[in-house]
């Protein structure tokens, strides 16, 4: 069911992009622009998370650096369409595709709640029980590793459909439901970062960007489930060591009701393991 939340979101990229296009044309500038500063030697290996048909964050000087790439998504679909424009436009070839989600599982297990929940094999107060102490066996990345990763868009996308579907059916205990949904999101972006690390090479290098806080926030049903922390220390405790950043603005849905996005961009490398 992750890979149909992930369709569905990936269904509604591509109308909003169309719509708004000058002003995510230039987010993706600005997101391109921060990569370019951040690769000097050329990328023999190179990770890609968060897939969108267009991959807007690649042009031809950034592919030029790479002699590899692996899409790793859990939407095959937009990886292949990813592949064809990489081709196609650029001429790039060597393109390799991976499933993967790179919480291995444990959003999948928050939906099997909900779906268990809709067929009515879990009350209301069982399936609170159940966000508020998840079933979930940490399992480990044993994988491919990279040079290098990018992860594009690292934010509320885990459970914000899931939250935006069932919040109506809760909305009696609107503010639990709200902060159980919260701190799972905030697990999910804690192993995503924690699978990142595992997929690096030991001298690999990580560059992620991700909406931080949304302009204006939303209410009750429309609010965002950005993190606990803040990003900066879920990286940091996750092993990295942040060597550059920069932050902008997306006006992702710019009306008189809509709302921007403060973007965080970031540079990291894996802290190295001492010995003895």
């Amino acid at each position: 069911m992750f890979n149909e939340i992930n369709k569905d979101w990936m269904d509604d990229y591509e109308i909003t992009y169309l719509k708004y296009k000058p002003q995510w044309d230039f987010h993706y500038q600005s997101v391109r622009r921060f990569l370019k500063s951040c690769i000097s030697d050329q990328i023999k290996t190179l990770g890609f998370i968060g897939v969108t048909s267009k991959i807007p964050e690649m042009d031809l000087d950034i592919l030029n650096k790479i002699d590899e790439i692996t899409l790793l998504d859990i939407y095959e679909e937009g990886m292949l369409k990813a592949k064809e424009h990489l081709k196609s436009t650029f001429g790039y070839e060597i393109v390799h595709l991976k499933t993967l989600d790179v919480t291995l599982g444990f959003v999948d297990s928050i939906v099997t709640c909900f779906q268990k929940y809709d067929d009515k094999r879990l009350n209301e107060e069982e399936i609170f029980q159940k966000l508020e102490y998840p079933d979930y066996a940490y399992k480990e990345y044993n994988d491919q590793r990279y040079d290098f990763v990018l992860h594009m868009g690292l934010m509320d996308y885990y459970f914000m459909p899931l939250f935006t579907q069932y919040c109506q059916k809760f909305m009696h205990k609107n503010i639990e439901f709200f902060k159980l949904m919260k701190k799972l999101n905030d697990q999910a972006v804690k192993i995503s970062l924690q699978t990142i690390s595992s997929m690096l090479s030991e001298d690999g290098h990580l560059v992620l960007s991700s909406p931080v806080t949304r302009i204006p926030e939303g209410e009750k049903c429309s609010r965002s489930l950005f993190w606990l922390q803040n990003l900066e220390i879920h990286i940091r405790d996750t092993g990295f060591i942040i060597e550059k950043e920069s932050r902008h603005i997306w006006d992702e849905f710019p009306e008189k009701n809509g709302h921007s996005h403060g973007i965080l961009n970031v540079y990291c490398k894996k802290r190295k393991v001492e010995v003895g």
